[in-house]
């Protein structure tokens, strides 16, 4: 049998539309064509870009106060209970100071300068001024130095070693040593020593105030010994 031309069109266009249609939703055919660009919102205004926070300008490093130099502390000569004068040596560089009413008196041994309220009078107070050889023992040399001092003036006994301490001249900073001591004298008397030495290159410059009387003569030749300066 003859198919004819025109019945072959027709099935092939009724192929055609029968493969869009498979193609198509129940609720309509889904289109290939991308949707239309939606339009702008020209009633909602554009959010502005945030600024960033300011940044605080850098605090400039303080500059310190100039710091004043130090003053250099002045000393002040300590007052003494009595009328002073002043004795000076200049070899060895120190001073001592004692009352201007007290008279020089006899050295012995290592003294270099010997004072008393009454010169030559045993009983007297009195203080001493001696430069030895720097000792090991400060304590020790200061009791064989007034032992022979005694010795000397015909008192024949042994003094006893009471105290030692480190301590300061009157400036406050140069260092000293000071000992107490005391003996008995013919069981009439006691006596009272106070010395103060400090060591000024290979030697030692010491003050040694002596009395057999009371607590107010102690204490006058505690500070006669105590006026020793170094220069």
């Amino acid at each position: 049998m003859r198919i004819r031309r025109s019945t072959i069109i027709l099935v092939t266009i009724m192929l055609v539309v029968g493969v869009v249609l498979s193609a198509c939703a129940p609720g309509g055919c889904a289109s290939t064509a991308p949707p239309p660009a939606k339009p702008a919102d020209t009633n909602t205004p554009a959010t502005p870009a945030a600024t960033p926070p300011a940044t605080p300008p850098a605090t400039p490093p303080s500059i310190p106060s100039p710091t004043p130099p130090a003053s250099t502390p002045q000393v002040t000569e300590k007052p003494t209970s009595f009328e002073a004068t002043t004795y000076n040596n200049d070899q060895y560089g120190f001073t001592v100071k004692y009352p201007k009413s007290w008279a020089t008196d006899k050295l012995i041994g290592d003294m270099v300068m010997r004072v008393a309220a009454q010169a030559g009078d045993l009983q007297s107070d009195a203080v001493a001024a001696a430069v030895v050889n720097k000792p090991s023992d400060y304590g020790k040399a200061i009791r064989e130095a007034v032992d022979a001092t005694l010795a000397a003036s015909n008192v024949n006994v042994k003094t006893k070693l009471e105290s030692v301490k480190a301590t300061t001249l009157s400036d406050g900073k140069t260092p000293a040593t000071e000992a107490v001591l005391s003996a008995d004298i013919f069981g009439m008397y006691k006596l009272y020593v106070y010395a103060l030495g400090t060591d000024k290159g290979e030697k030692t410059i010491a003050t040694i105030g002596l009395t057999i009387k009371g607590d107010s003569d102690k204490a006058l030749v505690k500070e006669i010994a105590q006026t020793l300066a170094v220069k």
